[in-house]
């Protein structure tokens, strides 16, 4: 079998020695089989909702597995991840988004905040997936829109939501 991209790669590993640990972190334990069903299923939500090979998604997140999740799911598609220090703040992403000609990013309810305001802003990222990483999900209503926002909890990243264009 001949390898040709990143995701070949972790698909052929998982194929062979997909028992085996891959990621560690907290209490968190994952085979190389399970992280990479993990990274298919949010390749498939990516993908479902117009992200397709070649286009820029920025992962605004910080060091968690939710980043690796999000990087390995652009290897699948054929994205290209762009990380984002989640340091970062309105001003920077803006930046980030502005040079990438960035039209989807992947945040969290930390980062999230800060990917609106760029978005209103600029009218860019057209898309947010945010996903929680709480031990269960919740709800928090955002000030400046008061809606409800849904976050998926860590372990069961589906479903992600998709907020469009400025929450019309």
């Amino acid at each position: 079998m001949t390898i040709s991209s990143l995701a070949q790669c972790l698909e052929g590993t998982s194929h062979i020695i997909g028992d085996q640990t891959f990621l560690m972190f907290d209490d968190l334990t994952m085979t190389f089989s399970e992280f990479d069903a993990r990274a298919s299923r949010l390749a498939n939500v990516f993908a479902a909702h117009g992200a397709k090979a070649g286009d820029v998604i920025g992962l605004y997140l910080p060091s968690r597995p939710e980043l690796a999740f999000g990087y390995w799911a652009c290897q699948k598609l054929g994205a290209v991840a762009a990380p984002v220090s989640s340091m970062n703040r309105s001003r920077e992403v803006g930046a980030a988004v502005s040079r990438t000609e960035m039209k989807r990013i992947f945040v969290n309810e930390e980062t999230l905040p800060f990917a609106l305001e760029v978005q209103r802003d600029s009218g860019r990222p057209e898309t947010i997936f945010v996903t929680g990483g709480r031990p269960r999900a919740r709800w928090m209503l955002t000030p400046s829109l008061q809606r409800p926002i849904r976050f998926a909890p860590l372990l069961h990243l589906l479903p992600l939501l998709r907020l469009r264009g400025l929450w019309q």
